[in-house]
């Protein structure tokens, strides 16, 4: 009694190649034959198709997954056990029951359909059953097979009532059937083919197969036909385009036939589209194993041996994936006084499932912490086949995590620290919440401002129409940033739209930062800019007038020789010397406000200096001024010249006289030692850039008209005066000067309270400072001088001073010129009066191109600059010595014979 079906051969087919597969694996000597044939047999338990086994009896001994799920999806303890007649209808029972009596008892295969019992989902089954015999011959159990084709059916129902004529080749079946020619063009075909295709019956008919072929395999189609007129059968596998465009696949077995005269090929096609893409993705998942970022370990049963790893799990502990097979887990987990390996073991017996987090240790010793998800793979009675485990190295999670809280402590720590205000409102405009350090600063707690109004809050201080316009844009989806005043500080505020997770704004988040002390340090700095740009210049202009000088000063004494003594010629020539000395003193006023004056440097007590100056002031101001004095007891020594110390009380103390005006009044001068912060000095002028520490003040204040807050802007540009104009560089010298010792100034006056101005310079212990410079006279006859200036009156000026002298002098006009100079003559050169400031190549530039020449000549340097200005650009070895111009010849001789002498010794 049997039914053929195609697709029960389908399934026996596939089942006895699985059964096969597994006979050949058992039957081989691998190691791990055992774990293979578990992996079939789990494939066989995920089938989707419906496979079950009969004892002899016949009853049910296990039934898989599909099959379960087909019968209502029962509990598989509650169908193991039962007669395999139960699950079919009580009409099918006698004849399932035959079928399945001749299996058992004369190992005959029976196909079949039937429907299953009532209770659950009415299905009907294309079904066989393959007896399975031992080595005798007898028959051990039954295999059944069953495929859901309740769908099948119903389709094949209704072709029989339309098509009779092609009833037992089409009835229900969703094979492709198809008939062409020998050269491919298609004759007829079944819906199912049609389908494939993508085309009518109408449309199809008369068009070649080779037009529903893969594209890339269209070639192999030739081939095919070939093999069917030549051998008139062929099997194989086809690749065509499915409906939606994406490739299917069809294992066919094709026969020749000839009808009325014509040979005929059928093809009988199976879709094996699935299967393919399964061992696709089965070939993916390979692949996803070996390239998975985590890493991945796979054990047998409950052994700690590793069978297997993936590239990720052996970089993670420093080992290549084949070295770490066959190794033992207690090598790499390291040992946890709170849970032992078996411990976590039982956990994963008894859950299936564990996730646990302990310590890896890696092939170099290093301990490292993961997270290893562990699962449990298990077979049919539950014993475990193998332990799949999933581990991720977390140090740099734990890392980030540490950084991020760390992070968070340092925001927390800034929002306390930061005087800001942080808020939020609804969309009423109301306040919902409100922090923040800066709410101190208002006099406010945190979230005070609950419930109040933006507009209430910021009325107090004019700005509520700026408030709620800045609001609303906000709650139009908006960023907003200005700047505006609440209470008595100045504020800048960014709001942003406050949206929930519907993405509807539900209000506005705000934060206003205090910008009171920033707005006055920037007023700060931008005088300090001012106040630079013009040092810069007024030391530019002092340079070159200094080259001038030079050239009045030098010639007046030489035409000294001349000129004898008590006439009038020499009377004028008196007055011009004086007077170039007095434009001298002018450029170094200007030199000490652009910080480059001549500076002679050694410990200066400052109250000694003010104590002597006391009868010089008393002499300079005003009658009707009274100046008094007060001394601190500590010691006040700076580092710095004494000349310019005493300029500073000067101008102070002339200042402070003048602004009493013709009534009487006081200046008060004192001198302490006080130590100044960061948030001190940052509000004070040239303080931003000034150290912390100790520093002696000297404090000049009076009683008289004051200022208001653009004179004290102004104080210290050059000529300015509230007098009259023209008063000359007073306070801008001596900002100068406290900025060349690295002090600060405070000012502070008020209209009708008088100014105190304090002039803060750093403190130093009292210790020794040497000068170790020398003298020496020396026989000028004889010596070659190179003499490089731009300026002609100057190398005029000092050739003729130096011939005058017995000297023999050899000039350059440029840098360059200056090199090559000195390149021809560098062996008979004595030495060298070099200008720092030339075209061509700079002085620095020439004088560190000389030194490669030939370093053993002396190179003096000259510059309308101070000395240490001009030594702090050339780095190495240094030149022998300094003219600050003007000079007067004299002091170049002075100076000349001195660094030849040193050179001699």
């Amino acid at each position: 009694m049997k039914e053929q079906s195609p697709t029960t051969d389908k399934l026996l087919a596939e089942n006895e190649q699985l059964r096969q597969r597994i006979r050949e694996l058992e039957g081989s000597d691998s190691g791990g034959s055992s774990g293979v044939a578990h992996s079939f047999e789990a494939l066989v338990a995920n089938s989707p198709v419906c496979i079950h086994s009969i004892d002899i009896h016949g009853k049910l001994t296990s039934v898989n997954a599909a099959g379960l799920c087909m019968l209502g999806s029962p509990a598989e303890k509650d169908v193991i056990g039962n007669l395999y007649t139960d699950v079919v209808q009580d009409s099918e029972k006698e004849r399932i029951g035959g079928l399945l009596k001749l299996a058992i008892e004369n190992g005959e295969r029976s196909d079949f359909e039937f429907r299953t019992a009532e209770g659950v989902p009415d299905i009907v089954f294309s079904s066989c059953f393959v007896p399975i015999k031992d080595d005798t011959g007898k028959v051990t159990e039954v295999m059944g097979i069953a495929q859901d084709i309740t769908e099948e059916r119903e389709n094949r129902e209704r072709l029989q009532a339309s098509e009779k004529r092609f009833r037992e080749l089409f009835e229900g079946t969703t094979s492709l059937i198809c008939v062409h020619d020998t050269d491919g063009v298609l004759i007829d075909a079944n819906p199912a083919a049609l389908e494939v295709l993508s085309v009518s019956k109408e449309e199809g008919l008369g068009r070649n197969l080779r037009e529903f072929w893969w594209p890339e395999t269209a070639d192999i189609f030739d081939r095919y036909l070939e093999v069917m007129r030549r051998r008139g059968r062929g099997n194989g596998v086809m690749k065509l385009k499915g409906p939606d465009g994406n490739p299917c696949y069809w294992a066919y077995e094709n026969v020749m036939r000839s009808e009325d005269g014509m040979d005929q090929i059928v093809a009988y096609c199976v879709d094996i589209t699935a299967r393919v893409n399964a061992e696709q993705e089965l070939r993916q998942w390979k692949d996803i194993f070996a390239r998975a970022l985590w890493g991945i370990v796979l054990c047998a049963g409950e052994e700690r041996t590793i069978q297997n790893v993936n590239r990720a799990f052996a970089r993670m502990h420093g080992y290549e994936t084949n070295e770490m097979l066959g190794m033992s887990l207690d090598k790499i987990i390291a040992p946890n006084p709170e849970t032992s390996y078996q411990d976590r073991l039982e956990r994963v017996k008894e859950h299936g499932r564990m996730v646990f987090h302990h310590d890896h240790i890696a092939r170099d010793g290093r301990r490292f912490p993961v997270r290893a998800d562990v699962s449990a793979v298990r077979d049919e009675s539950g014993e475990i086949l193998f332990r799949v485990s999933m581990v991720q190295d977390l140090t740099k999670e734990l890392e980030a995590q540490e950084d991020a809280r760390k992070k968070d402590a340092s925001l927390k720590l800034l929002t306390e620290m930061v005087p800001a205000v942080l808020w939020s409102t609804d969309r009423d405009l109301q306040f919902t919440s409100s922090t923040g350090a800066g709410l101190d600063a208002l006099g406010l707690e945190i979230d005070q401002l609950i419930g109040c109004r933006v507009e209430d809050f910021f009325a107090g201080d004019g700005s509520a129409e700026k408030a709620l316009f800045a609001h609303r844009n906000a709650l139009e989806g908006k960023s907003v940033d200005y700047e505006t005043r609440i209470r008595d500080r100045f504020y800048r505020v960014h709001l942003e739209p406050l949206s929930k997770g519907s993405g509807r704004i539900e209000g506005v988040v705000g934060l206003a930062v205090d910008i009171t002390d920033q707005n006055r340090s920037e007023e700060i700095i931008q005088q300090t800019q001012k106040l630079e740009s013009i040092g810069v210049l007024a030391g530019g202009v002092a340079h070159d007038f200094n080259n001038l000088l030079l050239a009045v000063l030098g010639n007046a004494e030489l035409l000294e020789d001349h000129l004898p003594k008590g006439t009038a010629q020499r009377a004028l020539l008196d007055q011009i010397t004086n007077a170039a000395q007095r434009g001298a003193d002018l450029t170094n006023s200007m030199l000490e406000y652009s910080g480059r004056a001549r500076f002679k440097t050694k410990l200066v007590d400052v109250s000694r200096v003010v104590r002597d100056m006391r009868g010089l002031l008393n002499a300079v101001v005003s009658k009707k001024v009274r100046i008094d004095y007060e001394f601190s007891a500590d010691d006040l020594w700076v580092l710095g010249d004494v000349t310019q110390v005493r300029q500073i009380v000067m101008n102070l103390v002339t200042n402070g006289a003048e602004a009493i005006g013709e009534r009487a009044g006081r200046v008060n001068v004192r001198v302490a030692v006080r130590p100044l912060d960061r948030e001190f000095l940052s509000k004070t002028f040239l303080g931003p850039d000034v150290a912390s520490g100790e520093f002696v003040a000297i404090e000049v204040g009076d009683n008289g008209s004051g200022m208001d807050g653009e004179v004290r802007t102004r104080i210290f540009d050059p000529f300015f005066s509230t007098r009259f104009s023209g008063r000359g560089l007073g306070m801008a010298s001596v900002l100068g000067i406290v900025k060349r010792h690295k002090g600060v100034i405070e000012v502070q006056s008020e209209i009708g309270e008088g100014s105190t101005v304090t002039v803060y310079l750093p403190a130093t212990p009292n210790v020794s400072v040497v000068d170790d410079g020398v003298s020496v006279e020396e026989d000028s006859s004889r010596l070659l001088i190179l003499v490089a200036d731009d300026e002609e009156h100057v190398r005029s000026l000092l050739a003729n001073t130096l011939a005058r002298r017995g000297v023999e002098v050899t000039v350059a006009r440029d840098g360059q010129e200056a090199v090559d100079r000195f390149k021809e003559r560098s062996s008979e050169l004595a030495a060298v009066l070099l200008d720092m400031t030339m075209p061509v190549l700079g002085g620095e530039e020439a004088f560190l191109a000389m030194q490669n020449i030939n370093p053993d000549v002396p190179v003096l340097l000259m510059s309308g600059y101070t000395e240490t200005a001009t030594m702090s650009r050339i780095d190495g070895a240094g030149p022998a010595g300094f003219l600050h111009k003007p000079f007067l010849p004299s002091e170049l001789m002075d100076k000349l014979m001195a660094v030849i002498g040193a050179q001699a010794r």
